[in-house]
């Protein structure tokens, strides 16, 4: 992808998110290829463009809380419910927006948000897509997806929150391209930029700079 990579991972943790799943029996009854695993007791079942993928690798999925299994390619996004692939595209789907989708997040309220080029996030709830398009970035500027306190977050040249009526921007700006965007278990958003900026949300709301004399003041 365009965008700071992750070359090199996309297929791999597809596998490993399926090996996982496999773990529970009937999900992997219809797999292509299956192999013993190095841990005792799982087996590797791997899936092809044959079985209904829409490319050789993807860049991202997320389970949600239905127990499908949501997949984010470079032609489209992918719906497997453990018996076969569904693709989604814009052109059956306009609503989606975009075919080059990057990033997914399920929300606990059973929604699912992805990123895609340029600067889209994308809801699927309810059997519907809905878009927005973010403000513009500077080029190779990711979009980044996380979970914290129950909500969906996305970061870009702002940190928004992704509420069922679209995003909501928090005032941060001048974030430049996040790194990486990621939540605890206590509610903390966390956020990197590749200008070594540190920041966290906390779950009262209250925005913190952990390492203001570290980051550059031109690209904080």
């Amino acid at each position: 992808m365009k965008h700071p990579p992750r070359a090199g991972w996309p297929q791999t943790l597809l596998d490993a998110a399926l090996v996982a799943l496999c773990a529970l029996g009937p999900l992997c009854a219809r797999a292509r290829e299956t192999q013993p695993a190095l841990l005792a007791g799982w087996t590797v079942d791997r899936w092809t463009l044959a079985d209904g993928l829409p490319l050789a690798h993807v860049e991202d999925l997320a389970e949600s809380t239905d127990g499908l299994i949501w997949i984010g390619t470079f032609d489209g996004l992918v719906r497997f419910d453990g018996t076969e692939f569904r693709v989604f595209r814009r052109g059956t789907d306009p609503n989606l927006s975009t075919n080059r989708l990057y990033d997914v997040e399920a929300s606990p309220d059973g929604s699912v948000w992805v990123a895609g080029e340029p600067n889209w996030v994308v809801r699927h709830a309810d059997g519907q897509f809905e878009a927005w398009q973010l403000p513009p970035a500077a080029p190779d500027t990711p979009l980044r997806l996380a979970t914290a306190e129950g909500k969906v977050w996305a970061a870009q040249v702002d940190l928004f929150e992704l509420a069922p009526d679209g995003p909501r921007p928090l005032g941060v700006g001048g974030l430049n391209g996040p790194l990486a965007l990621a939540g605890d278990g206590a509610g903390t958003l966390w956020l990197n930029t590749r200008r070594g900026r540190l920041l966290r949300r906390r779950p009262d709301g209250v925005i913190e700079s952990l390492n203001p004399l570290t980051a550059s003041p031109a690209f904080p």
